[in-house]
């Protein structure tokens, strides 16, 4: 006979006065990201892998310091990435990369915005995606 539990109410110490109510994605432009992880995983559609960097505006002159962004960068498409090993300062060679080296590193990404409208609710939505990585040409 299985026991039906009773829910354990927690206190969570957060102030959600200090939120906005909606997720607001970062506007169009360039800003300078610290990379905070990487994790390869496959495509939506499972015919491919991508790398999915998380990173977030490392700039204390920017109001947009601290906040986060995720590039999914498909391999079927590798330029992004070697944008991203460029212009980070991590190696590779003709045998790959290794993911775990752009880890703190610092990158400029030009950020794009575009809109969309939501397949359930039908609102326009706003989102935002690297367009590219910034390096220095050789």
């Amino acid at each position: 006979m299985l026991h039906k539990r009773s829910p354990i109410l927690v206190h969570i110490p957060i102030n959600l006065n200090e939120f906005p109510d909606e997720f607001e994605s970062l506007p169009a432009g360039k800003y300078v990201f610290v990379i905070e992880s990487t994790e390869q995983k496959p495509t939506n559609d499972g015919k491919s892998e991508k790398l999915v960097v998380k990173m977030k505006v490392d700039d204390p002159s920017s109001p947009m310091h601290g906040r986060g962004m995720q590039a999914h960068i498909s391999f079927k498409l590798p330029i992004l990435l070697k944008q991203l090993c460029l212009g980070a300062g991590v190696p590779f060679d003709s045998n790959g990369l290794d993911s775990s080296a752009l880890i703190g590193k610092h990158v400029q990404g030009i950020v794009k915005a575009s809109t969309y409208t939501d397949a359930n609710t039908q609102e326009v939505k706003e989102s935002s995606n690297i367009d590219k990585f910034v390096f220095e040409k050789k």
